[in-house]
């Protein structure tokens, strides 16, 4: 059996057995030591995913495609293509999962600064409330003198 070097680099430890003949005058070839490691990551669907524009046309498209094989293997060709239309859109939308874990690292380090600094914080927090309540007394000040309307 003739091999490239493409195919000796992906499976270095394989080899062949000629079976014996059965109905034809060829002999089938055995392919052994396949040791390839397939990564088998399971169907994963996110809900958001129906509610975005485009979302029964792109199912509906790779639904219509025509696979040649049993009514299993159809079925399981057309989850692959839809498994990878699913991950362009959760890309082009941001991934829901990614972002979740972003925002709960970024809680994570929130709180830790808080808890470290939570005399200063609170500091900050009241200069900036009086800051906000002195501007806003200047300005219904500056609404009364004016005669205009504060809303207040």
């Amino acid at each position: 059996m003739l091999v490239n070097t493409v195919w000796m680099a992906t499976w270095p430890d394989s080899s062949y057995i000629s079976a014996l003949p059965s109905t034809s005058d060829h002999s089938p070839l055995i392919l052994t030591g396949m040791n390839r490691i397939e990564e088998h990551v399971a169907f994963r669907f996110d809900n958001y995913l129906t509610q975005l524009p485009g979302f029964l046309n792109s199912v509906e498209e790779i639904w219509k495609h025509r696979i040649h094989g049993t009514a299993m293997y159809e079925t399981v060709c057309k989850l692959k293509l839809l498994k990878a239309e699913f991950r362009r859109q959760k890309k082009l939308k941001g991934n829901l999962t990614d972002n979740v874990k972003k925002a709960k690292t970024f809680l994570d380090k929130a709180q830790a600064l808080f808890t470290t600094y939570k005399e200063d914080i609170y500091l900050e927090l009241v200069k900036s409330c009086r800051g906000f309540t002195l501007w806003l007394l200047n300005w219904k000040l500056a609404c009364l003198n004016s005669g205009q309307s504060y809303g207040g």
